[in-house]
């Protein structure tokens, strides 16, 4: 069993071998949390298949050993040692593939050549081909096994894992934002390899690995790339300025030895046959839609499909408020108001913004547009008519109630649907949410807490649906038993919130500087369209925000915002929000 050492919060080094009884341990982390392993030696796909959290996730250092070395510890580097369990379960089965063929008679020269070939073969030079994750990650990391395209980064990270692997001394080398390549150590002597080089040009040699940059260059240090510094002009005057050569402090310049060509050919004649019957091994995540990838790719996929989820949500709550501002909404608008604020939170202005003005015309089969100010415009052969009820609308231009009324019932069976649909959803995974609601959310991280919202939000819409379920079939006393269950778990209250008065401060200024939130409350609340200069005015009454904030907003997902809560006063309040409103007008004179 190995050791875990919690280095930090949720993030744990790994001293030893990962085993089963770990394995069992991680899956029972809440948190996101980070596995740091120096390498994956010892551990096998079978082992990693047996992880069934998405909480959890891997940094692999290799090469990149942010502990030792400064200049890993920039966010570029630490992003390329992420690995999901389910992707390094793929990776690791292609390091199992070749090392099922290395044969025990073979000295470490010819192990390291064969698997330096397979590298070669298998593997494409490639760049900027990803974009789920940050510019460059995928293809300068082990992650590139999944796509079988790496760059020089990726090529020696991936080359020293497997070395790694099978206990070969070897070193990552780079001369930063320029190359990366590795050093091995055999003998005690070291020589130099850049598998990059031989893959690039195998385009010559029908595919093949040349061996042309293995362990036999008497110059390595020489070539681009491999000189691990960087020539710098001393002294102001152009003519008498030398050229300073700075020497990378991370990296050690290390005393090369060299195969002769003799060596290299007498090793390669031993492993010659094995290299001829072996079959390419490739992996090809770059054709499969984006819903496959993030199951293999560093990605918190719980809280990726929650955006996702949110998304596909939010155009019904446009049509909810659509409906409810005309007084023409069927289903019950309260239970889903803990729900909408959960949607409205998780979906970003830029997400918002993506769907513009909302298209209803495949729910009503007429040309119809819902703006984002609310009202509605209808396409009619070569006229345009409007519908707004916070604005005059000219009586030539207005749509007839007659054509209005039928568009409110399209809208009203398309939230059916989407209620039956969802209330089904969560009664049928009722028992999950409830064994992942946490009442106690204290020690829960923000992915936790937004997850934690989203099931509260669910089990409120069932919560306040007592009478809709009961008209679709179900009977009283399942609909009763079923809000019972969710009452149990949500009514034991729980102190979540901080009442020191600094934090209180802080967090009160965060809260309410989401402008943008709370101009859409008062509008939602006054029923009305406001115009900055209203909203601004409204904004610096003390009195009216807190009740406003009392009466829609929730903290964390499941407390009501109450003032009372916070070690702060109404004049201290008052000041927050006179504060938030200098700086807005300071950005608006800067503009």
């Amino acid at each position: 069993m190995a050791e875990l050492i919690l280095i930090d919060k949720d993030k744990y080094k790994v001293n030893g071998i990962l085993n089963e009884e770990d394995i069992n341990k991680l899956n029972t982390f809440k948190n996101m949390t980070t596995i740091i392993l120096d390498n994956t030696k010892g551990i096998t796909s079978d082992l990693i298949s047996k992880i069934n959290n998405s909480r959890v996730m891997f940094s692999i250092k290799g090469g990149l050993d942010y502990d030792n070395k400064e200049k890993y510890n920039e966010q570029k580097y630490l992003d390329r040692t992420y690995i999901s369990p389910n992707g390094l379960k793929k990776i690791v089965r292609y390091f199992e593939y070749n090392e099922k063929d290395l044969k025990p008679e073979w000295n470490e020269f010819e192990k390291a050549m064969y698997l330096y070939n397979a590298l070669v073969v298998d593997m494409t030079y490639d760049e900027n081909y990803e974009t789920l994750l940050s510019n460059g990650t995928i293809e300068r990391s082990l992650n590139g096994v999944l796509y079988s395209k790496l760059v020089c980064a990726g090529f020696a990270q991936v080359y020293k894992e497997m070395l790694d692997r099978i206990g070969i001394k070897n070193y990552y080398q780079n001369q930063k934002d320029v190359h990366a390549f590795n050093i091995i150590e055999i003998n005690d002597k070291k020589y130099g390899l850049d598998v990059t080089w031989d893959n690039y040009t195998k385009k010559n040699y029908n595919g093949k690995c040349t061996f042309a940059r293995f362990a036999h260059d008497k110059d390595f240090y020489n070539q681009y790339g491999h000189q691990l510094y960087k020539e710098e002009l001393v002294g102001d005057d152009f003519e008498t300025a030398i050229e300073n050569k700075k020497y990378d402090k991370d990296e050690e310049v290390f005393e090369l030895s060299q195969l002769s060509m003799e060596e290299l050919n007498t090793y390669y004649k031993h492993i010659e046959e094995a290299i001829i019957n072996r079959k390419a091994f490739s992996y090809n995540l770059q054709k499969e839609p984006d819903k496959t990838k993030i199951k293999y790719l560093p990605i918190d996929i719980i809280n990726y499909y929650h955006k996702e989820e949110a998304l596909k949500e939010y155009p019904m709550i446009i049509i909810m408020d659509f409906l409810k501002k005309r007084d023409a909404l069927d289903i019950n608008y309260e239970a889903f108001l803990s729900r909408k604020g959960y949607i409205l939170d998780l979906v970003s202005d830029d997400d918002k913004y993506q769907f513009g003005n909302l298209n209803i015309s495949n729910i009503t089969n007429n040309n119809c547009v819902i703006n984002k100010n609310g009202s509605i415009e209808l396409k009619d052969g070569i006229n345009y008519y409007y519908d707004n009820p916070n604005r005059e609308v000219l009586k030539d231009r207005k749509i007839p109630q007659e054509k209005l009324e039928p568009i409110y019932k399209s809208l009203n069976n398309v939230l059916n649907n989407y209620m039956n649909k969802n209330t089904k959803n969560i009664i049928d995974n009722l028992d999950l949410l409830v064994n992942n609601y946490e009442k106690d959310t204290t020690n829960l991280d923000e992915d936790r807490l937004i997850e934690n919202a989203n099931i509260y939000s669910k089990l409120n819409v069932i919560e306040n649906s007592k009478e809709y379920l009961i008209q679709n079939g179900m009977s009283e006393q399942q609909v009763n038993e079923i809000i019972e269950k969710i009452q149990t778990i949500k009514d034991q209250p729980t102190k979540t919130i901080t009442s020191n008065k600094e934090n209180d401060l802080d967090f009160l200024h965060g809260l309410f500087e989401n402008t943008d939130l709370v101009h859409q409350a008062m509008q939602y609340d006054l029923n009305k369209e406001l115009s900055n200069d209203e909203f601004l005015e409204l904004y610096t009454n003390v009195d009216y925000v807190t009740t406003l904030f009392e009466k829609y907003i929730t903290i964390g997902g499941q407390e009501r915002f109450k003032l009372s809560n916070f070690d702060v006063t109404k004049d201290e309040l008052k000041q927050i929000l006179d504060q938030i409103v200098n700086e807005l007008e300071e950005v608006k004179e800067r503009k």
